[in-house]
């Protein structure tokens, strides 16, 4: 392609490119003027931000910390934890596969790439400390006084919690807080979760603001 043509090529494609942009322009006069309509007919006007389809799990990293300075957890129960992190669903963090379903303990195993009998006897001992719960059929324990099936397990929004950490789900909130096996076995941790009387979501508090109301809340 010779100069002249070349020039004339970027030329070309100079003002497709200014008229794009043209035509992308937002007109600030008109839209001052709609946004006034919209006002004046109690029309609300919502910026939609693109949602972002990567999955995150945020570590509550102050408290994992503490734990791993406390010398809580074995180094094993620790890798555990950290494979298992990345299976966790958003808001609920229970542990789920890909298609959100509750996984068992093979799934798991298999998941993680340990044994079966690794990953029981891990998800036992996790379970006994309080950084994994479950929840168990009161029906099942009734009829064949052990839990004969497997049951959904869910991380301690305490130490990792999928989702925002001022909405967490009441249910898992008062799983979690009507156990607390971490405070009765003394690991003080520094931020603690609570959920407000009658409130939809639960939030993580400052240690010094947890304890205060659950000083004010007590009978």
């Amino acid at each position: 392609m010779g100069k002249a043509a070349l020039e004339q090529a970027f030329w070309a494609a100079e003002m497709n490119a200014r008229q794009r942009d043209f035509e992308n322009e937002i007109d600030v006069g008109t839209l001052a003027r709609e946004l006034k309509k919209a006002v004046d007919q109690n029309v609300k006007i919502v910026h939609v931000t693109p949602r972002n389809p990567a999955g995150f799990v945020q570590v509550i990293a102050e408290n994992l910390n503490y734990i791993i300075e406390s010398e809580y957890l074995t180094t094993s129960e620790l890798a555990f934890l950290m494979s298992v992190m990345g299976r966790t669903e958003m808001h609920s963090n229970a542990v789920v596969d890909a298609e959100g379903r509750y996984m068992t303990i093979s799934a798991l195993a298999e998941s993680t790439k340990y044994s079966v009998r690794q990953a029981r006897a891990l998800v036992t001992s996790l379970l006994e400390k309080g950084l994994i719960f479950e929840f168990v059929d009161a029906q099942q324990l009734k009829r064949h006084g052990r839990v004969v099936e497997e049951r959904p397990l869910y991380l301690n929004p305490e130490i990792i919690f999928c989702g925002d950490r001022n909405r967490i789900n009441a249910t898992l909130c008062r799983l979690v807080m009507n156990a607390d096996p971490l405070e009765r076995q003394k690991i003080l941790l520094p931020w603690k979760l609570w959920l407000e009387p009658g409130a939809e979501y639960g939030r993580l508090l400052r240690r010094k603001t947890w304890l205060k109301k659950r000083k004010e809340t007590k009978p």
